[in-house]
């Protein structure tokens, strides 16, 4: 998974290839309730290392008040 030239480097004048990315996901289980909980949002650490969770929230909700069939 992922960009095969960052799985690279050069060691003692060798290219050699290591596992940088990997493809083994970190998994959380959490409790939803329905009465509070509004939607799930899953992303990368790409996306949570840019912006806060509170952003990202705040923009899950900002697309979908724009969506017709969520009203």
């Amino acid at each position: 998974m992922g960009d095969f030239e960052y799985k690279t480097a050069i060691e003692n004048g060798q290219v050699v290839r290591k596992q940088f990315i990997t493809c083994v996901p970190e998994v959380r289980m959490a409790e939803i309730d329905p009465e509070i909980d509004e939607f799930i949002v899953m992303g990368s650490d790409c996306l949570f290392d840019k912006m806060s969770s509170r952003t990202v929230i705040n923009y899950a909700k900002s697309k979908l008040k724009l969506m017709p069939y969520m009203e």
